[in-house]
């Protein structure tokens, strides 16, 4: 199992631990007794707690999840990049023109935003050519 499962499981158990702890405070009203030696304040806290925490590891198994499949849509290929920006660019009346470093994204003014380099690039490359796209602000120092 990989580590976002176990932690969205264990969560889920932490959870069903808590619900039974918290119905075992109210015994005498509802009859649900797990363990009737339990006072009743300490089993209610206790129960509040586990759900509290089953829930925080639940999301945080989730997080994980989410963060993994960002991580996988990364792309560091300028060719791949290249394609996958053409539609963005097209929306946005960007151009291309290429230059010794790389091809060069335009503005609807005809200045420069960003170069996707000739190399492959690192993650960090490319969230900045992202958020120049995006936000039309270039990224040049």
């Amino acid at each position: 199992m990989k580590k976002e499962d176990v932690l969205e499981f264990s969560g889920i158990v932490l959870f069903l631990i808590g619900i039974g702890l918290f119905l075992n405070s109210f015994y005498v009203i509802t009859g649900f007794a797990i363990y009737q030696e339990i006072k009743t304040e300490v089993s209610s806290i206790t129960g509040l707690v586990f759900i509290i925490v089953g829930i925080f590891i639940f999301s945080l198994g989730r997080l994980e999840k989410q963060l993994k499949n960002i991580k996988a849509s990364v792309i560091t290929d300028p060719r791949k990049l290249k394609r996958s920006l053409r539609k963005i660019i097209k929306n946005r009346g960007y151009s291309f023109r290429n230059v010794k470093e790389g091809s060069q994204i335009l503005d609807e003014y005809e200045k420069p935003l960003t170069v996707i380099p000739n190399h492959r690039f690192a993650k960090g490359t490319y969230f900045s050519i992202m958020n120049a796209v995006l936000t039309g602000k270039p990224n040049f120092r």
